[in-house]
């Protein structure tokens, strides 16, 4: 792939500056999550064998036939058709109710019934079914009804909470030490601070401490989880440590020999992983769209005699001598994404698992190579015909507008992989 690079994103259109490479992502490295949302789509549609829109020889109209017909059920999806006929219903609870409606209105028709918090799927005219997987959730039930994710953070008196997130996240309001938690599945995770926290400033899904010495701490509030950030506003003047005390229940937090943070279950199963810390000025990259100073953090997972846990972090003093463009992030952790898909490059060698992007390709002529690996559940699938597929990408970044030599290869890995090797 020629001068070209590509970041994967959620909710972003392609946009084009300066020259040498195309990114398509989530969001930029600085927030990464556990697990961070990628509305990333497999689009499959599926021939229906067993079951098709049809046509009545006598009456004329249009029916859907499967294993269980009956004339009730055809007289329930007639009813549909005519009730879509007359308020153009772009829904039907059952796929015959929505063949017959995609038939009889000549267009694609959702099957309300097989939603799921990961896919949706279609009813087409053509009497196929198309279903688009997301690699995690873009949806909640909540009440027996389903709500689109929405991680803007609401104040719900004792702490702030995403509006509508696939786990349960909170985030401090200020006034106490606890920073932020996530819980699923009877296990947690949460991150605390050394001294209580003043109110935050809030902007969307961004809560935002000013702690002093020109530094702002920020969490955002994910999908299935947090991210941390600690911004610098000017140089230090003395070394930085952070420590940042840990809560878990039913996981451990250990760190990996290549710096990864790790949390495994009580018989040692993984669960979830991050990246190692780093730091990075505001500096920019005009070909990659990256700052042109990062460095790692010194990290270190201290347990207590009494079992609790603290991740040290150490920002390298001789990192601030450098001539810097403030303000500075430093990314101690991310919520450790359980997430499989992940992306390596010639400059990062570690799996970037919770990265909020996706990368792929080179933007200097091949000295930096990017390739990203994703991985869908299609066990839904199987034992199906599937007469197409289709990958959907967000495509964010591009230091160039021209086409010359752009496209994006997608190739089937064939062996069992994990975004841990």
């Amino acid at each position: 792939m020629s001068q070209q690079e590509i970041r994967m994103r959620r909710k972003r259109r392609k946009r084009c500056v300066g020259r040498g490479a195309l990114s398509l992502s989530r969001r930029p490295r600085r927030f990464p999550s556990w697990p961070g949302v990628r509305e990333t789509a497999l689009v499959l549609a599926m021939a229906l064998g067993a079951e098709a829109a049809l046509l009545s020889a006598e009456s004329g109209a249009a029916f859907a036939a499967s294993p269980e017909w009956s004339p009730r059920a055809e007289g329930g999806a007639a009813e549909a058709a005519k009730r879509a006929g007359r308020g153009a219903v772009s829904s039907a609870d059952s796929v015959a109710a929505a063949l017959l409606m995609a038939r009889t209105q000549n267009r694609k028709i959702e099957v309300t019934g097989e939603r799921t918090a990961s896919s949706s799927t279609w009813a087409l005219p053509s009497g196929e079914l198309q279903t688009a997987a997301y690699a995690e959730p873009v949806r909640v039930k909540r009440g027996g009804e389903w709500q689109d994710v929405d991680t803007t953070l609401v104040d719900n008196g004792a702490a702030l909470e995403p509006k509508s997130a696939a786990a349960e996240v909170t985030v401090s309001g200020g006034g106490d030490t606890a920073l932020a938690s996530v819980a699923r599945d009877k296990k947690s995770f949460a991150l605390g601070w050394r001294d209580p926290l003043p109110e935050p400033e809030i902007k969307g899904d961004t809560a935002a401490y000013d702690i002093g010495d020109a530094q702002t701490l920020t969490v955002t509030a994910l999908s299935q989880g947090f991210s941390q950030n600690l911004v610098l506003r000017k140089a230090p003047d003395r070394p930085l440590s952070y420590r940042i005390p840990v809560k878990v229940d039913g996981l451990r937090l250990s760190k990996a020999d290549s710096g990864r943070l790790l949390l495994k279950d009580g018989a040692g199963k993984l669960v979830a992983e991050a990246p190692a810390p780093m730091m990075w000025d505001a500096s920019k990259d005009r070909a990659s769209g990256e700052s042109t100073r990062v460095a790692e953090v010194e990290t270190a997972v201290e347990t207590g005699g009494d079992g609790g846990q603290t991740l040290v972090l150490t920002p390298d003093a001789d990192f601030f001598k450098e001539k810097l463009v403030y303000p500075v992030t430093i990314d101690p952790t991310s919520t450790l994404a359980a997430t499989s898909d992940t992306w390596v490059a010639t400059n990062y060698p570690d799996s970037q698992v919770s990265s909020t992007e996706l990368k792929s390709g080179t933007y200097n002529a091949g000295s930096v190579k990017a390739r990203s690996y994703l991985k869908f559940d299609v066990s839904a699938f199987k034992g199906k015909h599937i007469t197409d597929t289709n990958l959907a990408l967000y495509s964010y970044y591009a230091s160039t507008c021209s086409t010359s030599g752009s496209g994006t290869q997608v190739r089937r890995i064939t062996e069992s992989w994990s975004s841990t090797d």
